[in-house]
């Protein structure tokens, strides 16, 4: 019986994806029938996180049909000799089946990561994205046409870059559109609460990845600690924090990972 918690700590849990679906309301925008997105966050790539798990995690999204697939950044860990032409391929089921779009997270290269032991820029990710046919985007926005209903998808870096541009990246965008946002951290909402958005769809937290009866989650790298998953209001917004596909150091406690599937509705 002593090793039962270590086994199912790292064994069981960090492998047992779970498919939590929303219906969010965004009053007042024209979205007709509404439109189902699928979100993807944190696969972190890497020695304790194997692609059967991000595959996994594909063949579960792609399942729900959506209309729209966003992945909100950490690709990768560190800098640990990945397959990214394996990778490439697993990712580009994605645009396959639907329109795809991404953000970078605070893993995915740069100065932070960088004195971390992983890649000091994100060309290594964003050339990942390239190959797999996946549309990133770093402070702008598109207009999007799905199945004849118009919805706005903006997308920043991450936070910790410092690169976040809320006056590019929302350059055009008329209040009233129904806009979603990707940011990798949920803190971001503060940077742009000036802005034009409904929902922002982030990761970042792996829900707190271990979390204890009584104590909660011990370590959780944001400022604003009730955004650290499942769907939260705030300032008439709404915002989503996933729990994330793969981890860091190859344990989860009562915080399964998740493939997260948002049907909006007007």
């Amino acid at each position: 019986m002593a090793g039962a918690a270590p086994a199912y700590a790292f064994g069981l849990e960090p492998n047992w994806l779970e498919v939590k679906r929303n219906a969010i309301r965004l009053p007042d925008r024209n979205l007709g029938t509404g439109v189902r997105i699928l979100q993807l966050s944190d696969f972190h790539a890497s020695r304790v996180v194997p692609f059967q798990l991000i595959e996994k995690a594909v063949d579960l999204g792609l399942a729900t049909k959506p209309d729209l697939i966003c992945l909100t950044g950490d690709f990768v860990t560190d800098s640990e000799p990945v397959d990214f032409t394996e990778y490439a391929r697993i990712l580009r089921r994605l645009p396959g089946a639907a329109p795809t779009f991404a953000c970078l997270g605070n893993h995915d290269g740069g100065r932070w990561i960088g004195r971390l032991g992983g890649f000091r820029d994100t060309s290594v990710v964003c050339g990942l994205l390239d190959s797999a046919g996946i549309t990133l985007l770093h402070n702008r926005s598109e207009l999007l046409d799905v199945r004849g209903q118009s919805i706005r998808l903006a997308g920043v870096p991450d936070l910790w870059s410092h690169e976040v541009d809320g006056r590019r990246t929302f350059q055009g965008i008329q209040r009233g559109e129904a806009t979603v946002l990707l940011a990798h951290n949920p803190d971001t909402k503060d940077a742009l609460a000036s802005h034009p958005w409904d929902l922002m769809l982030s990761g970042h937290t792996h829900g707190g990845q271990v979390v204890l009866p009584l104590v909660g989650a011990h370590f959780v790298p944001v400022r604003d600690k009730r955004f650290i998953a499942g769907l939260k209001a705030w300032n008439c917004r709404q915002v989503y924090v996933s729990r994330g596909v793969g981890n860091v150091g190859g344990v989860r406690v009562n915080c399964r990972p998740e493939v997260t599937i948002v049907d909006l509705t007007a």
